[in-house]
């Protein structure tokens, strides 16, 4: 005996039905979440390797304008972003070649911020998924059993 999936969809009732359209719809939902951040990180790795050698040589010879033209022309870079506004202070901060403790620290902090803001780019829509991913077992649990 063979049992086809139109078969099936023609034995379900209505709320059956309704959980199926609900669960394709989640998992349309997170397959694009999941898809979006893998073209993300993806375009973020690229532009971090791109940028990482030529920042870390203009660092080293104290090029600091060159530095941060860099910073600016790689948006996509997450280290780029974690020194974007850093560099302006750096070059205006640094006109005398000589850096406060407060002018360490305020350039610091902004690394920080940059660095947490980045990260809660990252970490959006993670959430849904792992909403998605709690909750589908139970709506298949319910629409197996109401089924």
């Amino acid at each position: 005996m063979q049992l086809s999936l139109l078969e099936l969809w023609n034995t379900m009732g209505y709320f059956a039905k309704g959980i199926v359209f609900l669960l394709f719809a989640m998992s349309i939902f997170a397959a694009s979440i999941a898809i979006r951040k893998l073209i993300e990180l993806r375009r973020a790795r690229k532009a971090t390797l791109k940028f990482s050698g030529p920042f870390s040589d203009a660092l080293a010879k104290e090029n600091f304008k060159t530095a941060a033209e860099l910073v600016e022309t790689h948006k996509h870079s997450h280290l780029a972003a974690a020194f974007r506004g850093v560099m302006d202070n750096l070059i205006a901060f640094g006109k005398d070649r000589r850096l406060s403790a407060v002018e360490i620290s305020s350039i610091q902090r902004t690394i920080e911020l940059n660095s947490l803001e980045q990260l809660a780019n990252y970490r959006r829509g993670l959430g849904v998924l792992a909403t998605v991913g709690a909750a589908a077992a139970f709506f298949v649990l319910l629409g197996s059993t109401m089924g």
